[in-house]
């Protein structure tokens, strides 16, 4: 898709639906546009989630319909069971339990009454190193690859501040790029990984700098009427992806006789 695109043309729009995949993915997708394209941006008409989310902030900008909403980028694992669970979530239980034992031991040196915590020292007893190492360091992963993309393209035209006109250094746009990274990395924050982050809440909460769909009717109206489009292929076809460019169509559906992937 790429390739088909003229060689003088350095600015690309991406229309972005998605409920998500892997991070490395979105990866492979930076690194072959980028080197290509100085300025990408990125529609949204519905919803960017988790590694959908994080593509959206490799971009120069994000447009974002009134309806429209991000994802959580916190990185999913395996447990021992073979289920898929938010990383988060189990450093989050792994956090409690030490805070549990924690309080247990303190009101033991200073004398208080305090019940055992049983039931979380046997719930530490039974938490996989292995699996909560693997949190450990995907959880990393995904935030070193969001603040890069972040500070590197997000926050490329970050100049000066708008409260106060004064100069933004590349350290500052790193530390707020670390800073919302780990924002959205937090199930702290969002506590389920399906929920959806509004326009107004990354702008007021998340602060990011958001543009608006609406802001050109005449192009939201065209966005619009392309999603309603392609949600009805979606909803009346097997087709279960589709890549579209102005010379170029890939389709992806349903595999015969079993679920949709």
């Amino acid at each position: 898709m790429v390739q088909s695109v003229n060689g003088d043309v350095k600015a690309i729009d991406i229309m972005l639906v998605t409920s998500g995949g892997y991070p490395d993915t979105v990866r492979e997708f930076v690194d072959c546009l980028r080197p290509r394209f100085d300025d990408v941006e990125f529609v949204l008409p519905y919803k960017a989630m988790s590694a959908g989310a994080l593509w959206a902030l490799s971009g120069n900008r994000i447009w974002m319909g009134p309806n429209a909403y991000l994802g959580p980028i916190d990185p999913q694992t395996f447990t021992a069971a073979g289920r898929i669970v938010p990383a988060q979530a189990i450093l989050h239980t792994l956090a409690e339990a030490e805070a549990r034992l924690e309080e247990f031991r303190t009101n033991r040196i200073e004398k208080k009454p305090s019940k055992r915590p049983s039931a979380w020292i046997r719930l530490l007893d039974r938490m996989d190193p292995n699996i909560i190492g693997q949190a450990l360091s995907s959880t990393d992963h995904v935030v070193r690859i969001a603040r890069e993309f972040i500070r590197d393209h997000k926050f490329r035209d970050w100049k000066t501040r708008e409260t106060s006109g004064t100069v933004v250094s590349d350290e500052d746009r790193d530390v707020r790029a670390m800073e919302v990274a780990e924002n959205l990395c937090s199930s702290a924050n969002w506590r389920a990984h399906s929920h959806g982050i509004s326009r107004s809440v990354a702008e007021d909460v998340v602060q990011l700098r958001i543009d608006h769909l609406e802001s050109d009717a005449e192009v939201a109206r065209a966005v619009r009427r392309m999603w309603a489009l392609l949600h009805w292929l979606f909803d009346n076809s097997p087709t279960r992806k589709l890549f579209v460019a102005r010379d170029y169509l890939l389709v992806k559906n349903a595999a015969k006789g079993g679920p949709p992937r």
